[in-house]
C-alpha cells in the first residue's frame, strides 16, 4: 500500500470579483455559478492542485487560464475524469467532477483552500497508487493531511445492480456528503451532448449521492437496524446510492444497529477510531471518521 504526500503549496492571490456571462450545458459545464465570482483564488488553487498531483506521480492537464474553465484532468484514469473547483464566494470553495450535459454534483468545502488572499493546497495519496482503484487522495491545506480528514477523492469500482455491469468511478467525500461519478461510460448518446447552447441544462444530482447521509443510517434496507443482533462478525454491507441502483463493493458501512434484545436505540458494536486503517476480512479499510455518517474505504 502506497502512502505518499505532495509538497505544501501556498501563495497570495488577488481577490477580485468578476462575472462570466457565458454558460454552457454540455460536457464542460458543472454548475451555473461556475467561474462567475472570485476567479483569482480558484485559478491559483486549481494550479496548486495540479502541481500536487504531479508530485504524486499523476499525469494531469491543468486549465486555469480564464474565469470560465478551471479544472484538472487526471489522465491516468481517463480524459473524462475532470476535477473542477470554483469559488462561489470569496472564501467558499466548491469542488466536483465534470459530468456530461447536466451539471454534476458539487460539494461545499467552505474556506478550505483559501481564506481571503491566502491560498494553500497539499494532497496525500494512500492506497494502490496512480491510476488504480482502491486509491484515496486526501486533500489538505498547509500541513500533510491526516487520515481523519473528511475531504477525500476516492477511486473505486461501482456495480449497476439492474444489470450487474461494473464500471469505474470517482467519489468525493465532503464529511457526511459523498457523490460519485462513473467515468468509463460513453455518454455521447445523450441528447445535446455536443450542444452549443449558452444556457444551463439543469438535471438532478440526487442519483450521484451515496446512501447514508444526514443520519439516515437505516436507509439501506428494512432490517439494517437489527443486523448486529444476528452477526457476531463484522457485517460487510456495501454502500449503495440513494436510489439503490449503484453498489460500491469497496465501500462498507460504519455499522450501527441494536446490540441486544432490550436495546431502545442504535449504537455501534465496534470501537472504531477516526484515522485508523483496519484489516477486515481480506482487505484493509480506512476509517476516516468514526461517525454515523462515515464509511470505510478499502485501500488494499
Amino acid at each position: 500500500m502506497i502512502d505518499k504526500s505532495s509538497n505544501i503549496h501556498t501563495g497570495t492571490c488577488t481577490n477580485i470579483t468578476t462575472v462570466s456571462t457565458t454558460l454552457r450545458s454540455v460536457l464542460n459545464n458543472i454548475n451555473e455559478n461556475r467561474g462567475r465570482t472570485y476567479i483569482y483564488p480558484q485559478k491559483m488553487i486549481i494550479d496548486f492542485l495540479g502541481k500536487s498531483l504531479e508530485e504524486l506521480g499523476f499525469s494531469v492537464t491543468v486549465s486555469a487560464e480564464d474565469n470560465y474553465s478551471n479544472h484538472v484532468v487526471l489522465n491516468d484514469y481517463s480524459e473524462d475524469v475532470v476535477l473542477q473547483l470554483f469559488n462561489s464566494t470569496e472564501n467558499n470553495n466548491r469542488l466536483g467532477f465534470l459530468f456530461p450535459r447536466n451539471p454534476g454534483a458539487v460539494g461545499n468545502m467552505g474556506s478550505f483552500f483559501n481564506s481571503g488572499i491566502a491560498c494553500r493546497v497539499t494532497i496525500r495519496m494512500i492506497g494502490q497508487g496512480v491510476g488504480k482503484t482502491r486509491n484515496a487522495l486526501i486533500l489538505g491545506q498547509n500541513a500533510v493531511p491526516q487520515l481523519t480528514n473528511i475531504y477525500i477523492i476516492y477511486f473505486t469500482t461501482v456495480k449497476y445492480l439492474p444489470t450487474g455491469e461494473e464500471k469505474k468511478a470517482a467519489i468525493i467525500t465532503f464529511g457526511a456528503e459523498c457523490y460519485f461519478t462513473p467515468y468509463d461510460i460513453d455518454w455521447t448518446f445523450l441528447p445535446g451532448f455536443s450542444s452549443k447552447l449558452n444556457t444551463l441544462a439543469s438535471g438532478n444530482t440526487y442519483w450521484q449521492l451515496l446512501g447514508r447521509v444526514n443520519n439516515e443510517k437505516t436507509k439501506h434496507d428494512p432490517f439494517s437496524s437489527y443486523y448486529l443482533l444476528r452477526n457476531n462478525d463484522f457485517p460487510v454491507i456495501p454502500v449503495t446510492t440513494m436510489d439503490g441502483l449503484w453498489e460500491f463493493p469497496d465501500i462498507i458501512m460504519n455499522p450501527y444497529g441494536f446490540l441486544s434484545d432490550d436495546s431502545t436505540s442504535e449504537t455501534t458494536k465496534y470501537n472504531f477510531s477516526s484515522g485508523v486503517i483496519y484489516e477486515i476480512g481480506d482487505g484493509k479499510y480506512l476509517c476516516y471518521s468514526n461517525s454515523v455518517d462515515a464509511y470505510l474505504l478499502r485501500l488494499e
